[in-house]
């Protein structure tokens, strides 16, 4: 008797809203989109460290750690843990513990060997020892590589594109929202003589929605050997401040690279019921491998009026979203179950006491 009664009770409120909100199962003025980059921020932003220098190792994850900034580091497989010109190099309990830690260990090659020096069956065959030593070491998957000495050849791109996902370059650029060739990956390569430009890479990607890839090689307190490619603690530190401060998405490589490609083949579909005003769905989807490509996408979703608090779930679970001016941001992994959002207030307090 007493559930009859609630359930009464909340069809009359459902009827009244209906009155007061218009035609059920109709468009509201909801609309919604996959943003250009995770979060909604205005540019994308790699750092990308060569070699695997120990000095490197021990400098900059734990500033890393503090600003909880994940970076790409790319190992010559066949030397790690020993010696590369004249500076040493982390061992693999140290990668392996990078990557416990949410940093991606991408590929330099087995030997450093040009990719344009070799014929295709030697590079495959230097490839494929690389990501298989790596993947050994490290328990996951290899899905970045960068051209040892930025150089490469059309026909070494095409056997790169058979084992990796991206490949960097040393080619001086951005990376538009949809690169020309994700295999030809441009960057900003980080030496002493530049320092005074850096800054500037940061505004540029801001301003424009830019992808940029800083190529690193040796940062630490000191540089002895007086290598050219290097940064000192204190500015690489000043520098990630920077970057955070511009409303940069900081990612690995091979994470901002499975963001665009997921962006570009997903659909985001909503739906209305028919019986409720104060909820609609989204299902987020497409046709890739979701063993490989599950990083969270942004929905950007305009809310009908009024809408100054909302729930959001899926599978029963509550998912994070944040409202701003009337605009919802949700992070949500294609493929991954319908997404329920609900207004808060007193016809949904209802229905849930009810189920309905």
């Amino acid at each position: 008797m007493v559930c009859l009664m609630k359930r009464v009770f909340l069809i009359l409120a459902i009827t009244l809203s209906m009155l007061c909100l218009g035609q059920p199962g109709v468009d509201r003025g909801v609309t919604v989109e996959i943003a250009t980059w995770q979060g909604g921020a205005s540019g994308a932003a790699s750092l990308s460290f060569d070699d695997g220098y120990a000095e490197t190792y021990n400098t900059v994850i734990p500033i890393l750690a503090e600003k909880n900034i994940n970076a790409t580091f790319n190992v010559i497989s066949v030397k790690v843990g020993g010696v590369y010109g004249e500076l040493g190099l982390a061992d693999w309990g140290q990668w392996r513990k990078a990557a416990e830690n949410g940093h991606e260990i991408g590929s330099h090659m087995a030997t450093h060997v040009h990719v344009d020096e070799v014929s295709a069956a030697e590079l495959a065959g230097e490839l494929e020892s690389s990501k298989t030593n790596i993947k050994k070491n490290i328990g996951s998957d290899v899905l970045s590589f960068v051209y040892p000495g930025g150089a490469y050849d059309r026909g070494s791109r095409d056997v790169v594109a058979n084992f990796f996902l991206s490949a960097r370059t040393s080619d001086d650029g951005y990376n538009p929202a949809v690169p020309a060739d994700m295999y030809l990956l441009k960057s900003k390569t980080v030496a002493e003589y530049n320092l005074p430009h850096m800054t500037g890479w940061a505004d540029e990607a801001s301003e424009n929605g830019l992808w940029l890839i800083e190529n690193l090689h040796l940062v630490g307190g000191e540089n002895p050997t007086g290598y050219g490619f290097y940064m000192s603690t204190d500015d690489f530190t000043d520098h990630i401040d920077y970057l955070d401060s511009q409303g940069l998405w900081i990612a690995p490589q091979g994470v901002v690279a499975r963001y665009v490609v997921e962006r570009e083949n997903s659909v985001a579909n909503l739906s209305f019921p028919v019986f409720r005003q104060d909820s609609f769905s989204i299902t987020l989807s497409n046709n890739l491998d979701s063993s490989v490509f599950n990083v969270p996408l942004t929905l950007v979703v305009t809310l009908p009026r009024g809408w100054n608090a909302v729930r959001v779930s899926s599978r029963g679970e509550t998912l994070p979203g944040r409202v701003s001016k009337g605009i919802l941001y949700i992070d949500a992994v294609p493929n991954n179950g319908r997404i329920i959002v609900t207004k808060h207030g007193f016809i949904s307090y209802l229905a849930g006491l009810v189920g309905f």
